[in-house]
């Protein structure tokens, strides 16, 4: 990790990420409103390896995530490169 990278995560302890909710099966929210799929264990993974956490937003759709995104109000969706 770049000192640059090191010092993002530093200031930003707690992440909100704003998964795809229908994005079989890379990432979803289960009948429960679970985050699941690929990408989710990833993410635990990154949890669990940097010390972070990530605050899941679950919006109502793709549209959603990106408005959020753009607004400042999500800081990553993960089904992005």
């Amino acid at each position: 990790m770049s000192p640059t990278e090191a010092e993002w995560l530093a200031r930003h302890p707690v992440i909100r990420l704003a998964p795809d909710p229908e994005f079989r099966p890379i990432e979803y929210f289960d009948s429960q409103g679970r985050y699941r799929g690929l990408a989710s264990d990833y993410a635990a993974l990154a949890e669990q390896r940097l010390g972070i956490r990530f605050q899941i937003q679950h919006l109502a759709d793709w549209n959603r995530v990106l408005e959020s995104t753009k607004a400042g109000d999500t800081d990553k969706s993960v089904a992005t490169s």
